[in-house]
């Protein structure tokens, strides 16, 4: 598929961040470019400018400016050509954490998961943020990765009581064996591991995956997932230890087990930001 048929089927393509990253990526640029401030990837408004979904004429108010932070896709250490990684999310969240203009963040969730690597970084900001100053996250979705960002918001607003959706907390890997495949067409590829090395690059392709190996993996992702727990049962106080099962839930069952606090719209949350600044 060339560009312009993967640009013309995705919707994800027509907007704007994509076509400028896109045209980063062509012309060579680094990671380090995408930290540049721009208004369409942060936005700040006036404290009153959007109420129910709706603009308004209103000038900003005394408490300062509402910024608006957002959390969309798969999560990645490192910007891809669509979105923005999980460094340069958490260093605008702490800029605009010393942002004296800035009276509150929303970040407005549509987070399907992602890496693990990197979502640390982006969950410390938010709660250094927070220490400073409220966060409402507004979410039309935030699953995996998405709410273990978000649980030390000062509040969760799902968008819709039946369509968004927030939960599958749970960490998992995966393993492909090629080694059926290779046999049959003859291919004969061996690991030749150094003396001392022999855990090193146990989960291969081209090995059949050991009970001691599958150990290992089972108790690395666990390690993982007890951090996840930990982050939300810290960030969400009587959660519902049901979500920890990696169960998805729609935004009225997510009030009901404690993941999330009330429904409304963008508007709403921003307005709810203004109300809890100081």
């Amino acid at each position: 598929m060339d560009i312009q048929n993967f640009s013309s089927v995705d919707f994800w393509a027509l907007r704007e961040t994509t076509f400028r990253s896109l045209g980063n990526a062509a012309l060579g640029f680094t990671k380090s470019d995408f930290a540049i401030r721009e208004p369409q990837d942060r936005i700040v408004l006036p404290a009153n400018a959007i109420k129910h979904g709706e603009k308004s004429s209103a000038k900003p108010g005394p408490k300062g400016f509402i910024a608006v932070v957002t959390l969309d896709e798969i999560v990645t250490r490192y910007s891809t050509y669509w979105t923005f990684g999980s460094e340069i999310i958490a260093s605008w969240i702490t800029e605009l954490a010393n942002d004296e203009e800035i009276a509150a963040l929303v970040i407005k969730s549509d987070c399907y998961g992602g890496d693990a690597n990197g979502i640390e970084l982006v969950e410390t900001a938010l709660k250094y943020c927070k220490s400073k100053k409220p966060v409402v996250s507004h979410v039309a979705n935030a699953y995996s990765g998405g709410i273990w960002i978000i649980a030390h918001s000062s509040h969760i607003m799902m968008e819709s009581k039946t369509i968004s959706g927030i939960g599958s907390i749970g960490v998992y890997s995966s393993h492909i064996d090629y080694v059926d495949y290779l046999k049959e067409h003859g291919i004969a590829w061996e690991m030749i591991r150094a003396k001392g090395s022999e855990n090193k690059a146990l989960n291969n392709m081209i090995e059949k995956l050991s009970d001691d190996a599958r150990a290992k993996i089972i108790e690395r992702v666990t390690k993982i997932r007890g951090a996840f727990v930990k982050t939300v049962k810290a960030g969400r106080k009587g959660v519902d230890d049901s979500v920890f099962d990696g169960s998805e839930f729609n935004g009225e069952d997510a009030i009901k087990v404690g993941l999330a606090d009330s429904i409304g719209l963008l508007g709403d949350a921003i307005e709810l930001a203004n109300s809890l600044a100081k």
